[in-house]
């Protein structure tokens, strides 16, 4: 199935686009920041994507390939997911501008399917991220700390 309703969602983080980057590509990271979900990859493009947890008292394993990836930059990946049984295709990009030793996190999400499922996404994505925020400036404080 393939919607045609996009997500976006951002966050300013104090800490450099390395260390998102980290965390958004590191499993036992993602989990932290994700709602216990672990994405598995090397992020290479043409390479498989696992994502594994459970919500709602159901587990998932939805797979995907990555497209795009310049590191500390860019990541986009291409994820089938299931809603209700219905596939869902989405394409979901991670864009990391870097400046001054901050970085602003964009994450966008499209091919969804209405917008419900969008304000959805937005509401999940707007957490996750502030989750990420809140690991990297903390790792990044005791970084500099010494």
């Amino acid at each position: 199935m393939k919607g045609n309703t996009t997500s976006k969602v951002s966050c300013g983080i104090n800490a450099p686009a390395s260390k998102v980057w980290e965390i958004l590509t590191t499993p036992q990271l993602t989990k932290t920041f994700f709602f216990g979900t672990e994405a598995d990859s090397d992020w290479e493009p043409g390479s498989p994507i696992k994502f594994r947890s459970s919500w709602a008292g159901k587990f998932y394993d939805n797979v995907g390939i990555v497209l795009t990836s310049k590191r500390n930059k860019l990541l986009r990946f291409l994820v089938s997911a299931t809603d209700d049984q219905v596939y869902i295709d989405i394409n979901v990009t991670y864009e990391l501008q870097e400046k001054d030793e901050a970085t602003k996190l964009t994450v966008t999400q499209e091919n969804l399917p209405d917008e419900s499922t969008k304000e959805n996404a937005e509401y999940n994505w707007s957490a996750a991220l502030e989750n990420v925020k809140q690991i990297a400036e903390k790792q990044s404080k005791r970084s500099s700390a010494g």
